[in-house]
């Protein structure tokens, strides 16, 4: 088995199709087909997995954060980039495609 390429600010990722997400006493819940496993999201991971419903890019994803929530551009592009690679290792999410680093 292969690694994946890591995530880039350019990287398109939204939902894998083999997911079902459910909204259970104020939390969401994604549970994966492929693994039989789920996860519960917090506010953020809630907002961000709503995002994801229609695929965005990971720059795309950490400026819609930037403008609703405060805090260190660096360290939220960090964050998310590992929620979302965690949310990769569990095969809830997909890369549809990467644009190139140079991408604005």
């Amino acid at each position: 088995m292969t690694t994946p390429e890591p995530l880039t600010p350019g990287s398109l990722v939204g939902w894998h199709p083999e997911q079902v997400t459910a909204a259970v006493d104020g939390e969401v819940i994604v549970m994966g087909l492929i693994r039989g496993q789920y996860v519960g999201l917090d506010d953020i991971g809630s907002v961000l997995w709503t995002l994801l419903e229609q695929p965005r890019t990971v720059r795309q994803l950490c400026d819609d954060l930037g403008r609703r929530y405060q805090g260190d551009p660096a360290t939220m592009s960090a964050d998310v980039v590992a929620f979302l690679e965690d949310l990769r290792a569990l095969d809830l999410i997909e890369v549809l495609d990467a644009a190139p680093l140079s991408d604005p």
